[in-house]
C-alpha cells in the first residue's frame, strides 16, 4: 500500500539541497516518535506535537513534497519529516492501520 516515501521527498523542489535530506533519512534522527495513549487514539505522533506519522505517509501519497508539508506544519523540521518517514517504513502494518481506520 506505501510507496517508497524516500523517493517522493527526494523528489521535492525543497530548497534545502537533495543531499541533504537524504543524510537526514538516512541518519539517526534526534526527533523522537512518541505513542501517548489517549492523543490521537495512540497514534504514532511526532514529537511533542499532535501530527500523526500516518498523516505525513497519506499527504506524501497525495503527492505533497518536503516544502508543502513543511508550509502546513510550520513546528515541523525536515528532521522531524525524516523521523516520520524512517518510522513510517519500519512500521508499515501500523501506518497502513490507521490508514485504513481514517479512510473508513
Amino acid at each position: 500500500m506505501m510507496r517508497s516515501l524516500a523517493i517522493l521527498f527526494l523528489l521535492d523542489p525543497a530548497p534545502a539541497p537533495r543531499g541533504h535530506f537524504w543524510r537526514l533519512l538516512r541518519s539517526p534522527s534526534m526527533t523522537a516518535i512518541r505513542k501517548t495513549p489517549g492523543v490521537c487514539a495512540g497514534a504514532a505522533c511526532i514529537g511533542d506535537t499532535r501530527i500523526p506519522v500516518w498523516t505525513i505517509v497519506l499527504m506524501s501519497e497525495a503527492g505533497a513534497g518536503l516544502a508543502e508539508i513543511l508550509a502546513i506544519y510550520p513546528q515541523m523540521t525536515a528532521a522531524d519529516c525524516a523521523a516520520a518517514l524512517n518510522y513510517a517504513l519500519k512500521h508499515r502494518g501500523e501506518i497502513d492501520t490507521y490508514i485504513a481506520w481514517d479512510r473508513a
